[in-house]
């Protein structure tokens, strides 16, 4: 009698049907399953994240609903008189004329070699008059020349010059300066 293996032709299965095997497939069958189960592992830890998450904020809307009631007309009135008034005041500084800035910015652009003498101030002009004097000409020319630089002077006019015994260029100065640099936000920087 024929092997219990051959079948009715007389071949062997074995010997006809190949087994396919690769070295690696191994590996890579343990390297999907590592991702799979990490995969679902981080599914449900995002999954009890999103839980904790719903929880928090459902407790945290329910603190701001029982705070929001206990807010009365009574207590929200006087806090916003409180800010309308603190408004009120900051808008009264901001606009307050302060002249100190027009003082503030010819000491802050006066050069070494000019002084100034008599000083005449007008609010209601925005001008400034001045006698001065300069070591020389040429510093005379550069005070000039730096006054009318400035942005907060609108007009810087000079005249009567005249030359003193000591050897110093005595002149007169009238500026007009922008109404904005009397006030309290433009001072100028030290």
């Amino acid at each position: 009698m024929a092997d219990s293996s051959e079948n009715l032709i007389g071949l062997n299965h074995r010997s006809v049907m190949p087994t396919f095997r690769t070295q690696g497939g191994d590996a890579l069958f343990y390297v999907a399953i590592t991702v799979f189960v990490a995969g679902i592992l981080s599914y449900g830890g995002l999954f009890i994240y999103q839980k904790t998450l719903d929880r928090q904020l459902a407790d945290l809307s329910a603190e701001v609903g029982k705070k929001s009631r206990s807010l009365t007309p009574d207590l929200i009135r006087p806090i916003v008189d409180l800010h309308d008034k603190i408004v009120s005041a900051k808008d009264l500084i901001d606009k307050h004329v302060m002249p100190l800035n027009v003082f503030a910015l010819l000491s802050k652009n006066t050069l070494p070699n000019v002084s100034f003498g008599s000083f005449s101030y007008s609010a209601d002009t925005r001008q400034i008059a001045l006698s001065a004097q300069a070591a020389s000409y040429a510093a005379l020319a550069d005070q000039i020349g730096l006054f009318e630089s400035l942005p907060d002077f609108e007009t810087v006019d000079f005249g009567g010059l005249s030359l003193d015994p000591n050897g110093l260029v005595s002149f007169k100065i009238t500026i007009v300066f922008k109404p904005s640099l009397l006030l309290k936000s433009n001072a100028p920087a030290s």
